[in-house]
C-alpha cells in the first residue's frame, strides 16, 4: 500500500521512463516484421499465443500491446486454436441460413476465421479477398493455413471482387480493419448495395465492427447500422460486452437479404440445435444469448456515402462523427 502511495504522488516525467521499461518487456517475442505497402506488421510470440498485429505508427511500437490491439490470434499448442472471441461469433450465420454453402470473406489476416470453418464445414467453399499480398504470406508461414481446393485467396481490392464477380454467396463476411480505421469504401450504402445484389435469397452479410452501442464513442456504430437498414430487410446485433453499451467492444452484425422475423427465444433454441448438431466453438449458445436488444442512436447519425470519402479514404474508429472527417466540399 506504502509503494502504491508513493508511485500515485510521483510526477509523471519519473513514471514515464517506468512505463516505456514495462512496454519493452511485456511487448513479447517478435518473429517477424515488414513494412508492407498497406501496415506496419508484425508478428508477436507471448504467453502461449501468436498474433498477427498491424501496429500504430503515431504511437510507440512497443507500447502497443499485442494482446489489445490483434488483427488475428492462434495458440502455440493448438493451430486450430484462434482464441479469437470474435471469430466465434460468424458462426451465428448458420441461425439465419442453415443452408450456407459459398462464403466470401473480406479481409484474411491470420486466417482464424476460414480455418474453423474449413475444419467444421466440409460442405462448404471459401473465397477470401486480401488486398495485401503480405498478409496472405504471413498466414501460410506464420499461421499455418493450409492449401485447399474449398478455399481460394484472391489478392486484391474487396468491393473490386464483389463488383466483378458472377458468382453469388450464401455468405459474406467482412473483417477489414487496420490498427484504429476502417476503409470508408466498404462501409458505404452503396457496397452494401452491391452486396446484397451479389447473396442468393436466403443470404446474409455478417460485419465483425469494432466500437460502442451507446455513449460518445456510438456514432459510428450507429452511422454503419443507419446505412445497412437502407439496403437490408432485417439486421440483428449481437455485442461481445452487452451489458456494457459504452464500452469498446467486437460488435457482429448480420444483415439478412430477406425477412427472418426471429427473436430472441427462437434464436436460442436454434442455437442450441445447432450446437448439439453442427456447430463445435466454444460458447456458441452464450454467443447467441449475447444479441442486442437495447436502444441505438440513428436519428443523429450520418449515412455513410461514396461521394463523401474522407482523406484518405480511412475512417477513424475513435471518432465521435463521421462529418469531422469529411471534407466541407464533400470531395475525397
Amino acid at each position: 500500500m506504502l509503494l502504491k502511495n508513493i508511485w500515485r504522488r510521483l510526477p509523471q516525467c519519473f513514471k514515464k521512463p517506468a512505463y516505456w521499461i514495462k512496454g519493452w518487456r511485456e511487448q513479447g517475442r517478435i518473429v517477424y516484421k515488414k513494412e508492407s505497402s498497406y501496415s506496419y506488421i508484425q508478428v508477436i510470440d507471448k504467453k502461449g499465443y501468436r498474433y498477427l498485429v498491424f501496429k500504430d505508427p503515431s504511437c510507440p511500437l512497443h507500447l502497443q500491446r499485442p494482446e489489445d490491439i490483434y488483427q488475428s490470434r492462434m495458440s502455440l499448442d493448438d493451430t486450430l486454436d484462434t482464441g479469437v472471441p470474435y471469430a466465434d461469433y460468424f458462426h451465428l450465420a448458420w441461425i439465419f441460413n442453415p443452408q450456407i454453402k459459398d462464403i466470401i470473406m473480406i479481409g484474411l489476416g491470420g486466417a482464424a476465421v476460414p480455418k474453423v470453418f474449413l475444419k467444421d464445414y466440409p460442405e462448404i467453399f471459401f473465397r477470401t479477398v486480401e488486398i495485401d499480398p503480405e498478409v496472405v504470406n504471413i498466414a501460410y508461414k506464420y499461421f499455418f493455413l493450409s492449401q485447399d481446393d474449398r478455399h481460394k485467396i484472391i489478392i486484391g481490392d474487396g468491393r473490386e471482387y464483389i463488383k466483378n464477380t458472377v458468382d453469388p454467396a450464401d455468405l459474406v463476411l467482412l473483417d477489414a480493419f487496420y490498427s484504429r480505421t476502417i476503409p470508408h469504401h466498404l462501409f458505404t450504402v452503396e457496397f452494401f448495395q452491391e452486396i446484397k445484389n451479389k447473396l442468393n435469397e436466403e443470404g446474409l452479410l455478417a460485419i465483425n465492427f469494432n466500437g460502442s452501442l451507446a455513449g460518445t464513442n456510438s456514432f459510428l456504430f450507429s452511422s454503419v447500422l443507419k446505412s445497412l437498414r437502407t439496403i437490408f430487410q432485417q439486421i440483428y446485433v449481437f455485442a461481445s460486452r452487452k451489458n456494457s453499451p459504452n464500452s469498446m467492444q467486437n460488435i457482429i452484425i448480420f444483415a439478412c437479404k430477406n425477412l427472418q422475423n426471429l427473436g430472441r427465444p427462437e434464436i436460442i433454441d436454434l442455437a442450441r440445435g445447432l450446437a448439439e448438431e453442427k456447430v463445435t466453438v466454444s460458447g456458441f449458445i452464450f454467443k447467441a444469448r449475447q444479441l442486442y436488444e437495447g436502444p441505438v442512436e440513428l436519428e443523429e447519425a450520418e449515412l455513410i456515402r461514396d461521394a463523401l470519402s474522407p482523406p484518405g479514404g480511412m475512417i477513424n474508429l475513435y471518432n465521435s462523427r463521421i462529418g469531422k472527417l469529411i471534407p466541407e466540399t464533400g470531395e475525397g
